[in-house]
């Protein structure tokens, strides 16, 4: 089936909003982070003035660490892989192009809803708002490079998933709300 770039990046849109990331982003915002920021493409007080395939596609370390604990990350990644011409803030998709599968939408504002709330409480703990960018930092480059070597063979994530337990155990809400999440499924 063939697809276009425009529906790709609605798609997109629809799916991260399906799975809560305002409420994550809202938080991160507030304590100076921002995955935008330095991106010539973000107007002050307004936003995105240009949304592509490339930034529809990247995931913060707070989002890639929900869809790793979910199951559902490897899944995102062999969906986007399917998307060409995407670049770091750039995007040179076609108009339009084949696309195999697309991945069913999730909701999941409840569980990062939760999330957002366990990180506002760990931002005010610290009083830091360093410690929201500097967490999210090492969760995106844990995970990133963690899958770039597991996607090649070897699935068994034991030894990242010890250290995101020792990472995030202050996350009670948010760890509450994902044992019911997956007790249900």
């Amino acid at each position: 089936m063939h697809t276009t770039r425009a529906d790709v990046i609605k798609w997109g849109l629809e799916y991260l909003d399906d799975a809560g990331t305002g409420a994550i982003c809202t938080v991160c915002i507030s304590t100076g982070g921002s995955c935008c920021a330095g991106c010539r493409h973000l107007t002050p007080g307004v936003g995105c003035q240009r949304r592509n395939t490339s930034c529809t596609s990247w995931l913060c370390g707070y989002l890639l660490f929900i869809f790793h604990e979910l199951g559902i990350l490897a899944d995102w990644y062999s969906f986007w892989k399917q998307v060409p011409g995407i670049d770091f803030r750039q995007d040179f998709t076609p108009s339009e192009f084949p696309i195999e599968k697309w991945i069913d939408k999730r909701n999941l504002k409840i569980l990062t809803a939760a999330f957002s709330q366990d990180l506002q409480e760990v931002s005010k703990k610290n009083e830091q708002y360093s410690s929201t960018i500097k967490r999210n930092d090492l969760l995106f480059r844990m995970i990133t490079l963690e899958y770039d070597f597991k996607m090649n063979g070897d699935d068994h994530f034991d030894a990242l998933n010890k250290r995101l337990a020792r990472l995030m155990k202050d996350f009670k809400r948010y760890n509450a709300i994902k044992s019911l999440y997956q007790s249900k499924k």
